[in-house]
């Protein structure tokens, strides 16, 4: 998944001229302290503030950023995979969340092409051996219910990829 903005010049923008250059969120490197020549690369002259005109990431990113916040994006996007970053930014809507929740990856997530009442319960009870589906008692158990359980309870959300598990 790419996640890219497009960093525009505020002061040509306000003077009607869109100069800018849609740039991958990952070139930043705080090693480097490389922002300002990004921004000289996007046409942003010094000493003249930027803005996000565009966007295209899971994250939700604000016109008005700061350099710190694009280098920490740069580092979660870097370290973590595309269907975690995908769960956390639908399981949490605020910018500064979904950082925290990437860079600590403190929640539990099971991914899941096909996310459902019926496969959340195939995979919880699968992690925990408790019931076995080969074993003839298994056709009596009630997989979506108890699925849809665990979801009604706020034990669990189900998000596009999977399940994220509830503290």
């Amino acid at each position: 998944m790419e996640h890219r903005i497009f960093l525009t010049d505020l002061h040509a923008y306000n003077n009607g001229a869109l100069i800018g250059d849609w740039v991958d969120i990952t070139e930043f490197n705080r090693d480097d302290d490389n922002f300002s020549q990004i921004c000289e690369r996007c046409g942003i002259k010094e000493g003249n503030e930027f803005f996000i005109t565009d966007y295209e990431s899971s994250f939700d990113i604000d016109e008005y950023i700061d350099s710190e916040t694009l280098y920490r994006l740069s580092d979660v996007i870097s370290s973590c995979s595309d269907d975690y970053i995908q769960a956390v930014c639908e399981y949490c809507c605020d910018l500064e969340e979904q950082i925290q929740h990437c860079e600590d990856e403190d929640l539990d997530f099971i991914h899941s092409d096909d996310p459902s009442y019926e496969d959340l319960a195939y995979s919880i009870l699968e992690e925990i051996g408790d019931l076995d589906p080969d074993d003839w008692k298994s056709r009596y158990f009630d997989y979506e219910a108890y699925g849809r359980d665990l979801v009604m309870s706020g034990d669990y959300t189900i998000v596009s990829n999977g399940y994220i598990r509830n503290d």
